[in-house]
């Protein structure tokens, strides 16, 4: 048994001898330069099967392929050399992941550095020519060169830098976007901060909002902010940019609801959902109509002021103050269409039954309504009267929330009797005193 080992040590290495042998023919027209004719030769060999069973085989063949990407007179053939040039560098890389012929043989370790130019120098063009979706394949092919050559310390690391940006740059522009997210992340997390770096932070910051990843989102906008401190952009919240982002109303609305999902007590976020339904409910543009889904609004609205009024207390006046407006609103409304139809009667004569009915109703919804501004109104006056100082637009809303709750009260008081009458009575007065003591 001995024996037969050796005798099948001896031939191993006799065999591979044989086919060093018949590599090294096809190196010396690397040698010589003679890349043309090194191809011709190259491909007759191809069909052997035994000739490429060996990784020398495709390292072999991404040399002379680039050798022939190189001479001027094949220019119309380099794309093509190229293609090939790297899927033999990757076969070769599967075939020999320790990459041992790469570091032994200077040949092939000048074919795989120019392939990598090559394909920079091709990948580049398409950026100047912004050809963003052909030049984005050709980066990603030197990206993963270079980390090879990073890895056998034939180039600096720990990334080739203008690899990546171009790359990132191609995938944005080419609205590749997750593409783009890969390379930007690389540059983000090594925390480069060149001036030109701001707008990868950028992205990521708008890329996890749009995606709904707060962590990551936090993560990127804190990043941005520490290595751009004058930036505002990093001072922007999720709701901002949940707002910013969105084009129309309804999708405000919805992005805002995405961070309220998972972030139910963030003030901003309701606050401005209610201001914005607000809006909506009490538009003063010409020609406004009330929406089919005002009550479905309205109740949308009321629940969003209010929470955000429970989660800020000291923010609250201006939540209770759109409530109030909302409802004094809704009562001027309800109390035109009383004095419409109190003009549709003749004088001296009483309504119609049905008309008398309506006026019953529209009287019940205005008290409803009347009410409510008054309880709003009243919330917000509290937190303006224990404030020690109130800048101008608090002082004037303060003014004219008094003024309002004085005419309610007066308004209470007509007809009022017994200790109704008194009680009015007592708060037009303290309301109007206040009132008096704000001019």
């Amino acid at each position: 048994m001995k024996k037969i080992v050796a005798l099948g040590t001896m031939l191993s290495l006799v065999a591979g001898s044989v086919f060093a042998q018949k590599y090294d023919t096809y190196k010396n027209y690397l040698l010589l330069n003679q890349f043309k004719k090194g191809k011709e030769e190259f491909d007759k060999k191809q069909s052997d099967e035994k000739f490429m069973s060996k990784p020398e085989a495709y390292i072999l063949k991404n040399a002379i392929y680039v050798g022939n990407a190189l001479d001027s007179t094949q220019a119309a053939q380099a794309p093509g050399y190229i293609n090939e040039a790297y899927a033999a560098f990757q076969k070769y890389l599967s075939m020999e992941p320790g990459a041992a012929l790469f570091t032994k043989e200077e040949i092939y370790k000048n074919g795989v550095l120019n392939l990598r130019w090559l394909l920079f120098n091709a990948g580049y063009k398409d950026y100047q020519n912004k050809a963003w979706a052909d030049g984005l394949p050709k980066f990603e092919k030197v990206y993963e060169i270079s980390n090879f050559l990073i890895a056998q310390k034939d180039l600096p690391g720990p990334i080739d830098t203008n690899t990546v940006i171009l790359a990132g740059v191609l995938a944005e522009n080419s609205k590749n976007t997750e593409a783009a997210v890969k390379y930007y992340k690389i540059l983000a997390d090594l925390k480069l901060n060149e001036a030109s770096y701001e707008d990868v932070y950028r992205y990521l910051v708008r890329y996890y909002i749009g995606k709904k990843d707060n962590a990551n989102f936090e993560k990127y906008r804190a990043l941005g902010k520490e290595l751009y401190p004058k930036s505002e952009f990093f001072d922007y919240d999720k709701v901002d940019f949940a707002v910013g982002l969105e084009e129309t109303w309804a999708a405000k609305i919805a992005s805002l609801e995405g961070v309220l999902a998972t972030d139910p007590g963030n003030y901003k976020a309701n606050a401005i959902i209610g201001e914005l339904i607000y809006d909506t409910l009490n538009s003063r543009k010409d020609g406004a109509v009330r929406p089919d889904n005002f009550e479905e609004l309205e109740t949308k609205m009321v629940a969003a002021l209010n929470k955000a009024a429970e989660v800020n207390p000291e923010k609250a006046a201006q939540n209770f103050i759109y409530l109030g407006d909302h409802y004094m609103n809704k009562a001027e409304t309800q109390s035109e269409k009383i004095r419409e139809l109190k003009r549709k009667a003749k004088p001296g004569t009483k309504p119609t039954a049905e008309d008398a009915q309506k006026l019953k109703d529209l009287q019940v919804t205005y008290d409803k309504d009347y009410d409510l501004m008054k309880d709003n109104y009243e919330k917000a006056a509290i937190i303006f009267g224990k404030k020690s100082q109130l800048d101008r637009t608090e002082q004037r809303q303060y003014k004219i929330i008094v003024g309002n709750l004085a005419q309610y009260f007066s308004t209470k008081r007509e007809g009022a009797k017994g200790a109704d009458l008194t009680k009015y009575i007592a708060e037009e007065k303290k309301w109007n005193d206040l009132d008096e003591k704000l001019k």
